[in-house]
């Protein structure tokens, strides 16, 4: 699961992905895991932020398939907003990607310059992640992954913004088998 963002934008597919678990300052304990088939929602291809939504196949490595490997979360869609995230992130504008950064805070509203658009709008958590760390998960009750980093405003440092995790994500994930 990433941001719709990372995979589609403007028109154009993403390549060359790849999936690192445990990345740190060049380390790949884990090896790394090369994309096979790229999803996003719809509404994303419309650049419509209440679905910057998208997930990834990923090829097995040498020692297997990644949830084999490393282990997976969940998935919760459909819940209430009124959750605690922690939302995790590989920035580029903090150490250059190099190092897994992670904040925990509750949920504090909707971005409401998305109402004006279809869907659920994106909730709003304190985080001052920094640029570039978009796709990475945001977890509720330490299991689940619930949303994921879209985007942030230069004007507002402490503040992040995700999708909501609703019947469109549903049937994406359906969709892909997850």
């Amino acid at each position: 699961m990433t941001a719709g963002h990372c995979l589609h934008e403007r028109g154009v597919w993403s390549s060359h992905i790849v999936f690192v678990p445990a990345y740190q300052n060049g380390r790949r304990p884990f090896g790394n895991f090369y994309a096979k088939t790229l999803w996003v929602l719809d509404g994303w291809l419309n650049e419509n932020f209440n679905f910057d939504v998208g997930m990834i196949s990923v090829r097995a490595n040498s020692r297997g398939k990644p949830g084999n490997v490393v282990g997976a979360r969940g998935w919760a869609t459909g819940v209430g907003r009124n959750q605690f995230f922690e939302a995790f992130g590989y920035p580029a504008g903090a150490n250059r990607g190099q190092q897994l950064r992670y904040c925990g805070s509750p949920y504090l509203g909707d971005d409401r310059s998305t109402y004006r658009d279809p869907g659920p709008p994106t909730m709003r958590i304190s985080c001052n992640m920094a640029g570039g760390s978009s796709g990475g998960g945001w977890v509720i009750d330490e299991e689940f992954t619930n949303s994921v980093v879209s985007y942030g405003y230069s004007a507002q440092r402490n503040r992040l913004y995700g999708p909501y995790f609703g019947l469109a994500v549903k049937r994406l994930i359906n969709r892909v088998g997850g």
